[in-house]
């Protein structure tokens, strides 16, 4: 459950392959007033690592605010076993999530350092794939472009010391950032 008010259900992605997760073991019917249901049941057991990843559940804002996330028991209980059909004690957390605007968010998840910098670059992100990057300066004129950056440095010492903004994408969700360089 969460608030529809602040956040739109957008995906499922990341499904364990191990538990034979799909689509089909979520019911997504009701993800427009804020809830997604999830059943799974296996026949033979699976040995998983501690803090094993089972899925990711992707939110678009609608809004700033804070939602609650809540794991609840309807309409059945949570209940696991072990090997020798034992029950587990499975700890879930109620856990809240800050739902920022949508260019704030990507935003505040790419660093860019240093900054000052004196032409190599460094481009830190919490997504996957940093794309189609270009150096414009002041005057909006495009000085440099990456189409898709390998690792994570790029070197701007050819480009005389001045101010110069970054643009992006990562995940399709564009960026900026303002870089310094000082020669």
């Amino acid at each position: 459950n969460w608030s529809s008010d602040l956040a739109n259900f957008i995906s499922l992605k990341n499904l364990n392959p191990t538990l034979g997760l799909t689509n089909d073991n979520f019911n997504a019917t009701q993800t427009t007033t804020g809830k997604l249901g999830f059943i799974w049941d296996s026949p033979t057991p699976i040995d998983l690592p501690d803090d094993t990843k089972l899925f990711t559940i992707s939110f678009k804002a609608k809004s700033n605010g804070t939602a609650i996330i809540s794991i609840t028991d309807d309409p059945v209980g949570k209940y696991f076993e072990d090997k020798d059909k034992k029950e587990v004690n499975v700890v879930v957390t109620n856990g809240s999530i800050t739902v920022p605007t949508e260019d704030n968010f990507v935003d505040s998840k790419i660093k860019i350092y240093p900054n000052p910098t004196i032409g190599i670059i460094s481009i830190e992100s919490d997504f996957q794939e940093v794309k189609n990057i270009e150096i414009h300066n002041l005057e909006g004129k495009a000085l440099h472009s990456i189409s898709k950056l390998d690792g994570e440095t790029i070197d701007l010492s050819h480009l005389e010391s001045g101010i110069y903004f970054i643009k992006g994408f990562v995940n399709d969700q564009p960026f900026l950032k303002k870089l310094v360089l000082i020669q």
